[in-house]
Protein backbone atom coordinates (compact mmCIF):
# COMPACT_ATOMS: atom_id res chain seq x y z
CA UNK A 1 0.00 0.00 0.00
CA UNK A 2 1.33 3.43 -0.96
CA UNK A 3 1.82 6.17 1.59
CA UNK A 4 -0.57 9.11 1.57
CA UNK A 5 0.63 11.74 -0.88
CA UNK A 6 -0.07 15.48 -0.75
CA UNK A 7 1.69 17.57 -3.45
CA UNK A 8 2.07 20.64 -1.26
CA UNK A 9 3.29 18.66 1.74
CA UNK A 10 5.83 16.96 -0.50
CA UNK A 11 7.11 20.31 -1.78
CA UNK A 12 7.33 21.75 1.74
CA UNK A 13 9.25 18.76 3.07
CA UNK A 14 11.72 18.57 0.17
CA UNK A 15 14.72 20.96 0.22
CA UNK A 16 14.66 23.59 -2.50
CA UNK A 17 18.13 22.59 -3.68
CA UNK A 18 16.89 19.11 -4.61
CA UNK A 19 13.76 20.46 -6.29
CA UNK A 20 15.92 22.88 -8.26
CA UNK A 21 18.22 20.07 -9.42
CA UNK A 22 15.35 17.80 -10.42
CA UNK A 23 13.44 20.46 -12.36
CA UNK A 24 16.68 21.56 -14.04
CA UNK A 25 17.28 18.00 -15.23
CA UNK A 26 13.84 17.79 -16.86
CA UNK A 27 14.07 21.40 -18.09
CA UNK A 28 10.97 22.89 -16.44
CA UNK A 29 10.21 25.69 -13.96
CA UNK A 30 13.22 27.67 -15.20
CA UNK A 31 11.63 30.96 -14.09
CA UNK A 32 11.49 29.92 -10.41
CA UNK A 33 14.34 31.33 -8.30
CA UNK A 34 14.77 28.43 -5.87
CA UNK A 35 17.79 30.07 -4.24
CA UNK A 36 15.77 32.94 -2.80
CA UNK A 37 12.64 31.00 -1.84
CA UNK A 38 12.16 30.01 1.77
CA UNK A 39 12.07 26.26 2.35
CA UNK A 40 8.29 26.30 2.91
CA UNK A 41 7.43 28.97 0.33
CA UNK A 42 5.98 26.59 -2.22
CA UNK A 43 3.07 28.59 -3.71
CA UNK A 44 5.05 29.76 -6.74
CA UNK A 45 6.31 26.22 -7.37
CA UNK A 46 2.84 24.72 -7.00
CA UNK A 47 1.28 27.28 -9.34
CA UNK A 48 4.01 26.74 -11.95
CA UNK A 49 3.43 22.99 -11.82
CA UNK A 50 -0.32 23.49 -12.31
CA UNK A 51 0.41 25.41 -15.50
CA UNK A 52 2.41 22.59 -17.08
CA UNK A 53 0.82 20.40 -19.76
CA UNK A 54 -1.23 17.58 -18.23
CA UNK A 55 1.07 14.80 -19.44
CA UNK A 56 4.18 16.51 -18.10
CA UNK A 57 2.51 17.26 -14.78
CA UNK A 58 1.40 13.63 -14.51
CA UNK A 59 4.93 12.33 -15.13
CA UNK A 60 6.31 14.58 -12.39
CA UNK A 61 3.65 13.44 -9.96
CA UNK A 62 4.51 9.80 -10.66
CA UNK A 63 8.13 10.51 -9.70
CA UNK A 64 7.11 12.44 -6.60
CA UNK A 65 4.78 9.65 -5.49
CA UNK A 66 7.59 7.09 -5.80
CA UNK A 67 9.90 9.27 -3.73
CA UNK A 68 7.12 9.92 -1.22
CA UNK A 69 6.67 6.17 -0.73
CA UNK A 70 10.34 5.90 0.27
CA UNK A 71 10.37 9.03 2.45
CA UNK A 72 9.72 7.17 5.70
CA UNK A 73 11.73 5.19 8.23
CA UNK A 74 11.19 1.81 6.58
CA UNK A 75 11.91 3.21 3.11
CA UNK A 76 15.15 4.84 4.23
CA UNK A 77 16.24 1.62 5.96
CA UNK A 78 15.70 -0.23 2.69
CA UNK A 79 17.75 2.39 0.80
CA UNK A 80 20.60 1.95 3.29
CA UNK A 81 20.31 -1.84 3.05
CA UNK A 82 20.41 -1.93 -0.75
CA UNK A 83 23.22 0.65 -0.99
CA UNK A 84 25.33 -1.36 1.45
CA UNK A 85 24.78 -4.68 -0.33
CA UNK A 86 27.60 -6.54 -2.09
CA UNK A 87 26.34 -5.17 -5.42
CA UNK A 88 26.89 -1.49 -4.52
CA UNK A 89 28.97 -1.37 -1.32
CA UNK A 90 27.99 2.24 -0.60
CA UNK A 91 27.67 3.44 3.00
CA UNK A 92 24.91 6.05 3.17
CA UNK A 93 24.93 6.43 6.96
CA UNK A 94 27.20 9.50 7.14
CA UNK A 95 25.47 11.18 4.20
CA UNK A 96 22.02 10.57 5.66
CA UNK A 97 23.07 11.78 9.10
CA UNK A 98 23.60 15.28 7.73
CA UNK A 99 20.14 15.48 6.14
CA UNK A 100 17.12 17.00 7.82
CA UNK A 101 14.37 14.48 6.98
CA UNK A 102 13.44 11.34 5.06
CA UNK A 103 12.17 13.32 2.06
CA UNK A 104 15.64 14.74 1.56
CA UNK A 105 17.23 11.30 1.94
CA UNK A 106 14.88 9.57 -0.50
CA UNK A 107 15.04 12.37 -3.07
CA UNK A 108 18.84 12.57 -2.86
CA UNK A 109 19.19 8.85 -3.59
CA UNK A 110 16.71 9.14 -6.46
CA UNK A 111 18.87 11.87 -8.01
CA UNK A 112 22.31 10.41 -7.28
CA UNK A 113 21.84 6.61 -7.22
CA UNK A 114 18.88 5.87 -9.46
CA UNK A 115 19.53 2.14 -9.67
CA UNK A 116 19.70 1.78 -5.88
CA UNK A 117 16.48 3.77 -5.55
CA UNK A 118 14.68 1.61 -8.12
CA UNK A 119 15.68 -1.69 -6.52
CA UNK A 120 15.04 -0.45 -2.99
CA UNK A 121 11.56 0.71 -4.04
CA UNK A 122 10.68 -2.80 -5.16
CA UNK A 123 12.07 -4.32 -1.97
CA UNK A 124 10.21 -1.80 0.20
CA UNK A 125 7.01 -2.67 -1.66
CA UNK A 126 7.68 -6.33 -0.94
CA UNK A 127 8.08 -5.56 2.77
CA UNK A 128 4.67 -3.88 2.85
CA UNK A 129 2.85 -6.92 1.50
CA UNK A 130 0.87 -8.60 4.25
CA UNK A 131 -0.35 -11.81 2.58
CA UNK A 132 2.16 -14.56 1.77
CA UNK A 133 1.85 -18.31 1.20
CA UNK A 134 4.72 -20.42 2.52
CA UNK A 135 6.04 -23.86 1.73
CA UNK A 136 9.11 -25.68 2.96
CA UNK A 137 11.49 -26.58 0.12
CA UNK A 138 14.78 -27.25 1.89
CA UNK A 139 17.49 -25.36 3.74
CA UNK A 140 20.72 -24.08 2.19
CA UNK A 141 19.74 -24.55 -1.45
CA UNK A 142 21.68 -22.66 -4.10
CA UNK A 143 19.26 -20.37 -5.96
CA UNK A 144 19.37 -20.41 -9.75
CA UNK A 145 19.81 -16.85 -10.98
CA UNK A 146 21.26 -17.20 -14.47
CA UNK A 147 19.34 -15.71 -17.37
CA UNK A 148 18.16 -19.12 -18.55
CA UNK A 149 16.80 -19.84 -15.06
CA UNK A 150 14.81 -16.62 -15.02
CA UNK A 151 13.51 -17.41 -18.50
CA UNK A 152 12.39 -20.86 -17.32
CA UNK A 153 10.46 -19.33 -14.45
CA UNK A 154 8.94 -16.70 -16.77
CA UNK A 155 7.84 -19.45 -19.16
CA UNK A 156 6.24 -21.44 -16.35
CA UNK A 157 4.32 -18.40 -15.13
CA UNK A 158 3.19 -17.56 -18.66
CA UNK A 159 1.87 -21.09 -19.19
CA UNK A 160 0.00 -20.91 -15.89
CA UNK A 161 -1.71 -17.59 -16.64
CA UNK A 162 -2.43 -18.37 -20.30
CA UNK A 163 -5.13 -20.73 -18.99
CA UNK A 164 -6.83 -17.56 -17.72
CA UNK A 165 -6.45 -15.70 -21.01
CA UNK A 166 -3.48 -13.56 -19.94
CA UNK A 167 0.26 -13.92 -19.21
CA UNK A 168 1.50 -13.99 -22.81
CA UNK A 169 4.59 -12.05 -21.77
CA UNK A 170 6.45 -12.21 -18.45
CA UNK A 171 9.54 -10.43 -17.12
CA UNK A 172 11.57 -11.60 -14.09
CA UNK A 173 13.86 -9.51 -11.89
CA UNK A 174 16.07 -11.18 -9.29
CA UNK A 175 17.54 -9.51 -6.20
CA UNK A 176 19.58 -10.71 -3.24
CA UNK A 177 18.81 -9.27 0.19
CA UNK A 178 21.18 -9.70 3.10
CA UNK A 179 20.85 -9.99 6.89
CA UNK A 180 18.95 -12.27 6.69
CA UNK A 181 19.74 -13.74 3.30
CA UNK A 182 16.72 -13.76 0.99
CA UNK A 183 16.61 -14.46 -2.73
CA UNK A 184 13.78 -12.46 -4.28
CA UNK A 185 12.20 -13.04 -7.68
CA UNK A 186 9.83 -10.33 -8.95
CA UNK A 187 7.70 -11.56 -11.83
CA UNK A 188 5.56 -9.32 -14.04
CA UNK A 189 3.14 -11.37 -16.17
CA UNK A 190 1.01 -9.56 -18.74
CA UNK A 191 -2.51 -8.89 -17.46
CA UNK A 192 -5.76 -8.60 -19.43
CA UNK A 193 -5.70 -5.86 -22.04
CA UNK A 194 -7.82 -2.82 -21.27
CA UNK A 195 -8.47 0.65 -22.62
CA UNK A 196 -8.17 4.05 -21.03
CA UNK A 197 -9.48 7.40 -22.15
CA UNK A 198 -8.22 10.94 -21.97
CA UNK A 199 -7.01 13.91 -23.99
CA UNK A 200 -3.96 14.45 -26.17
CA UNK A 201 -1.84 17.61 -26.22
CA UNK A 202 -4.28 19.29 -28.63
CA UNK A 203 -7.25 18.54 -26.35
CA UNK A 204 -8.67 15.76 -28.52
CA UNK A 205 -10.56 13.06 -26.63
CA UNK A 206 -9.54 9.49 -27.43
CA UNK A 207 -9.18 5.92 -26.16
CA UNK A 208 -5.93 3.97 -26.10
CA UNK A 209 -5.05 0.34 -25.53
CA UNK A 210 -3.13 -0.61 -22.39
CA UNK A 211 -1.30 -3.90 -21.85
CA UNK A 212 -0.75 -3.81 -18.06
CA UNK A 213 1.29 -6.20 -15.96
CA UNK A 214 0.69 -7.52 -12.48
CA UNK A 215 3.14 -8.77 -9.89
CA UNK A 216 4.07 -12.16 -8.47
CA UNK A 217 6.85 -12.32 -5.88
CA UNK A 218 8.84 -15.37 -4.75
CA UNK A 219 11.20 -15.17 -1.79
CA UNK A 220 13.48 -18.04 -0.82
CA UNK A 221 15.07 -18.04 2.65
CA UNK A 222 18.06 -20.45 2.72
CA UNK A 223 18.36 -20.33 6.51
CA UNK A 224 14.83 -21.56 7.18
CA UNK A 225 14.28 -23.41 3.90
CA UNK A 226 10.97 -21.67 3.21
CA UNK A 227 9.75 -20.29 -0.10
CA UNK A 228 7.19 -17.47 0.18
CA UNK A 229 4.78 -16.54 -2.60
CA UNK A 230 2.69 -13.40 -3.03
CA UNK A 231 0.40 -13.11 -6.04
CA UNK A 232 -2.55 -11.09 -7.23
CA UNK A 233 -5.86 -12.70 -6.41
CA UNK A 234 -7.36 -14.83 -3.72
CA UNK A 235 -5.53 -17.15 -1.34
CA UNK A 236 -6.61 -20.12 -3.44
CA UNK A 237 -4.76 -18.73 -6.45
CA UNK A 238 -1.57 -18.30 -4.45
CA UNK A 239 -1.86 -21.92 -3.35
CA UNK A 240 -2.41 -22.99 -6.94
CA UNK A 241 0.67 -21.08 -8.10
CA UNK A 242 2.77 -22.83 -5.47
CA UNK A 243 1.34 -26.20 -6.51
CA UNK A 244 1.25 -25.87 -10.31
CA UNK A 245 4.35 -23.78 -10.96
CA UNK A 246 6.46 -25.07 -8.08
CA UNK A 247 5.57 -28.73 -7.49
CA UNK A 248 8.11 -30.63 -5.45
CA UNK A 249 9.63 -32.48 -8.39
CA UNK A 250 10.37 -29.31 -10.39
CA UNK A 251 11.08 -26.72 -7.73
CA UNK A 252 14.81 -27.33 -7.89
CA UNK A 253 14.71 -26.73 -11.63
CA UNK A 254 12.96 -23.39 -11.16
CA UNK A 255 15.07 -21.88 -8.41
CA UNK A 256 18.18 -23.94 -7.69
CA UNK A 257 21.16 -25.03 -9.65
Amino acid sequence: MSRNYSPKTFLRKTPNALLKEYFSRINVLKDIDFDTLGETEIDAISEALDELPAVQKRDIEVVFRHINDMACESGVRTLVEEAGSVFHNIDLSNTFEQMKNHYERAFWVFLNHTNIFTIASELAHMDRIGSWRQRYVGEGLQPAVEQKDLENLAKALSEFYKKQGRGHHCKIDNYLREMPERHCYFAYPEDYATTDMGYDKEGNFFHWLIMPAFEVIFVYRPESGFLEVSAKGKKEENNKIAGDILPDDTWAGRFTG
